[in-house]
């Protein structure tokens, strides 16, 4: 295998497994800044796409001094989740990269496989708080909270690398027809 190729995936594995750990390390700060007092869960703040491929809301509640602490958990907790699976989605590609400056194609079912997972951790980074936020805003916060918004560019990128994973995965089984030719 190429030289360029080892090194650059050595590099990548190693740059996706500090992403990885950095991830981990938010989850950690998060939670010890909030259970200690040095960061304060109402200070969480919800920002919008400027940009949003489909928006609408309504928001009308009676407390809103207890809507805005609830709030602020709701994003501290989706923060958190995001946070894991990003630190999973950046594992599982590390792996990939790992393989590959070991020596192995990347044209295998196995990597194939782990380019899904990482599309559907990547997409699940979309829709999961879009579903949650909602969800836990109609049982946390009093007086009919309704929000839906998908972020346009995080859509249409998970779409190109899943569409790009659909591609990789035709070369994978052109690989295994010429090594089962051979």
């Amino acid at each position: 295998m190429n030289k360029k190729i080892i090194f650059t995936s050595k590099l990548l594995n190693i740059f996706l497994k500090f992403l990885g750990l950095l991830s981990v390390f938010i989850i950690v700060l998060f939670i010890v800044g909030a259970k200690f007092g040095f960061m304060k869960v109402s200070d969480f703040e919800l920002t919008q796409s400027s940009f949003p491929l489909f928006g609408m809301g309504y928001s009308s509640t009676t407390n809103v001094e207890l809507a805005q602490l609830r709030e602020g958990y709701i994003i501290f907790s989706i923060g958190i989740i995001v946070s894991m699976i990003y630190a999973v989605l950046f594992f599982v590609a590390s792996s990939i990269f790992s393989d590959i400056s070991n020596g192995e194609s990347p044209f295998k079912k196995l990597q194939v496989k782990r380019l899904k997972r990482v599309s559907w951790l990547f997409t699940s980074t979309i829709f999961i708080p879009l579903i949650l936020q909602n969800v836990l805003h109609w049982i946390l916060i009093p007086g009919g909270y309704y929000f839906i918004s998908l972020g346009g560019t995080e859509l249409v990128t998970a779409i190109i690398f899943y569409i790009l994973v659909e591609i990789f995965a035709y070369g994978a089984a052109l690989q295994r027809e010429v090594d089962e030719t051979l």
